[in-house]
């Protein structure tokens, strides 16, 4: 069974890519992190939703806001995520994070 790195320091490294940064408050963190790696559009694009990261302690004890991510690279297979994560994931605003592809 492969083991996966919690480190998203490593995954970037991994799979250097372009990605984006959003963030949310914690009603919609709980509802996201059900839908860790389930692919989106933002901007008419296809990226992948990354959010397992909220998964490692209670969202309680989190700090608001939930930061994320979203990955314009990704291996195929993963499933699209419901018309509801769509709609709020519309709703919130990503930006390009400085550290992505176009800075490596």
């Amino acid at each position: 069974m492969p083991q996966w790195t919690r480190n998203p320091d490593a995954l970037r490294e991994r799979y250097p890519d372009e990605r984006w940064a959003g963030t949310c408050s914690r009603e919609a963190a709980g509802f996201l992190v059900r839908y860790d790696h389930h692919v989106v559009r933002i901007r008419g694009r296809e990226a992948l939703l990354l959010t397992y990261h909220w998964s490692f302690e209670s969202l309680d004890t989190q700090p608001e806001p939930f930061r994320f991510e979203v990955s314009f690279t990704y291996p195929p297979g993963h499933p699209a995520a419901p018309r509801e994560v769509q709609l709020l994931v519309d709703q919130l605003t990503l930006v390009p994070m400085e550290d992505s592809r176009h800075s490596r």
